[in-house]
Formats: structure tokens, C-alpha cells, sequence
């Protein structure tokens, strides 16, 4: 894919990025471990979760001038949520304990994990807001604007009671990561030395969480980000068809996690990730071939990202 410049601007029409979808597959290896019982290192792998949130509002403001299709999106993520929820209602009423409605159940679902979806039309909610709202500012200034956004959103990590009803606690954590990453999409589009200045100024949001907020893994999560875009290249369709079905494992690890638990309640951790990662993965490929998978947010047959007429999504 060639690469088009426009004068006082870094390269707008991008190649293939692989690095960023190698990260997509080493994330989804941390968050099947990060939600593994008697896991280690949960701090640590709790960064795929943040690389997922930053990747979610990075391509949104990296494609700044044209406005998200929200009708679209929601569509992508609301019907799979549903689908999931009765798939994830059924699974529970059959092997787990009763479930207990509440009304914070409405944003998340039977399970826990599907809480991710309803958050992503979220975030991209807020991100096509925020732009809309800023379309008339210049891309510098509409940077700058992000950073007392991003700094009010990790402040209130320090709101006092610590424990929050699921989803608001997933939410207080993931909204400084949906600044950062829009940030980081909007300095693609800025002249180099200013580009360099943005990522400098991302660099030391991320530190913040770090040091100050304590969230080690908006640190790696947002590192993570920047050193996987500036390398592209021709498009590599086995590699994006894989990183493509990281949401169908982000979907399906927890059915096999049951699964060992029914027959193997003592496994080691470990097994719970291996048999969770690698049972989401066959499944999720194999499923991608079916029609409607992309109701189950499995991605696409890689007979269809081999199509010329298949846009490459960076």
C-alpha cells in the first residue's frame, strides 16, 4: 500500500502496521492470564486490557476527519453483546450459581467480562463527542485540550471508597486510557517536531499513572502503543486475519476456563491459560468462517482479508 504525504503533516494515508497486531495477540495472552485464578504478575497483565482501551480511541482520533458511524458501531457491539449475554445466561443456569439480577446486570451482562462492549460504544461515544466538538481547533489544539481531560480522569481514580460496583470501576480505569489513546491517534497527523513533542507529553501522562496513580499498566499499555506504530509495511492478511479473532478469545476464554473447572478443578494456573487461550483460538477461527460472525465479534475469514476489495484497517 502506498504511502501519500501532504505538506506540514506526517504520512496520512498509512501502510500496514504488524507490530500493532502482534501486540493485539500478546495482549489477549495477558488478559486470558490476567483472568486466570491464582494467576501471577495481575498487575502486570492487566496491560493487554489497557492496550485494547488505547487502540479503541487511537484509531478515532488518527482518523480525525472522518466522523465515527455511532449507528454503525453500535450495531458491531451492542448485537454481540446480546448474543453473548444469552449465550453466557444459558451457560450459568446450567452449571453455575443462580443468577442474581441487579441493575447495574444491564451494563454488563451474566458475566463479568462482557462488560468491555457496552464500554466500547461508550468510549466511542465520547471520542466522536470530543471531536465533533473540537472539529474547528487546530489538531495541536485539540491535544492540548486532552490533557487536563486525561489528568481530571485519572484523578478520579483517588475518589475515596476504592471499590466500586462493577462496570464503574472498569469504567473509572479505562477513561484516562480512552484520552491517551486519542491523544496518541491525533499526533499522527501532526508535523514531525510536533509529533515528537505530543508523544514526549504522552509519555509523561503514562508515567503519572505510574508514579503518582499507581496504575503501572497505563504505563505499558501506552508504551506499548507507541513502539508498535511507526514500523509499516505491505500488508501481512494471516497475520491481521489472527490478531482479528483477539475479541472472539476475549469472548470465549471464560467457557473454557469452565470447561477445566468441570473436569480438572485443581489444574494449575497455567493450564487454565493454556486451555483458555488456546481453546478461544481454534474456536474463534473456526467460527470466523461462519456467516454471521461478525454478530459474535469473531472477525472474518482470511480468504476475505486476502480480498483486494477488503480495506486494510491499520
Amino acid at each position: 500500500m502506498s504511502s501519500a504525504r501532504v505538506p506540514g503533516s506526517r504520512i496520512m494515508k498509512t501502510a500496514y502496521r504488524p507490530n500493532v497486531d502482534v501486540a493485539r495477540l500478546l495482549a489477549s495472552v495477558a488478559i486470558v492470564v490476567f483472568h486466570t485464578p491464582q494467576a501471577p504478575m495481575k498487575t502486570l497483565t492487566i496491560s493487554g486490557l489497557a492496550y485494547f482501551i488505547l487502540l479503541l480511541s487511537f484509531f478515532p482520533g488518527e482518523n480525525r476527519a472522518k466522523p465515527l458511524d455511532l449507528k454503525k458501531r453500535a450495531t458491531r457491539l451492542l448485537v454481540p453483546w446480546l448474543v453473548w449475554c444469552l449465550f453466557y445466561g444459558v451457560v450459568r443456569l446450567a452449571s453455575g450459581p443462580p443468577i442474581h439480577f441487579q441493575l447495574n446486570s444491564l451494563l454488563i451482562g451474566p458475566t463479568i467480562h462482557l462488560w468491555f462492549l457496552p464500554f466500547a460504544l461508550l468510549g466511542s461515544v465520547i471520542c466522536s463527542c470530543y471531536l465533533r466538538a473540537t472539529a474547528r481547533l487546530s489538531v495541536g489544539a485539540q491535544f492540548a485540550l486532552l490533557i487536563p481531560c486525561v489528568l481530571l480522569s485519572q484523578a478520579m481514580l483517588f475518589i475515596p471508597g476504592g471499590n466500586f460496583v462493577a462496570p464503574f470501576g472498569q469504567w473509572l480505569y479505562s477513561f484516562p486510557l480512552i484520552f491517551l489513546g486519542l491523544g496518541i491517534g491525533l499526533a499522527e497527523s501532526m508535523t514531525a517536531r510536533a509529533h515528537g513533542i505530543a508523544v514526549a507529553v504522552v509519555v509523561l501522562l503514562c508515567l503519572f499513572s505510574w508514579i503518582v496513580v499507581g496504575e503501572v499498566s497505563h504505563f505499558i499499555g501506552g508504551i506499548a502503543v507507541l513502539l508498535a506504530l511507526p514500523w509499516k509495511q505491505k500488508d501481512l492478511p494471516r497475520l491481521r486475519w489472527l490478531a482479528g479473532l483477539s475479541m472472539g478469545i476475549y469472548l470465549l476464554h471464560p467457557f473454557f476456563f469452565l470447561v477445566v473447572y468441570k473436569f480438572y478443578p485443581g489444574a494449575a494456573w497455567y493450564v487454565f491459560s493454556i486451555i483458555g487461550f488456546l481453546g478461544a483460538l481454534v474456536t474463534s477461527a473456526v467460527l470466523s468462517y461462519w456467516p454471521l460472525s461478525n454478530f459474535l465479534c469473531f472477525g472474518v475469514p482470511i480468504r476475505r482479508i486476502q480480498d483486494r476489495d477488503v480495506v486494510t484497517s491499520s
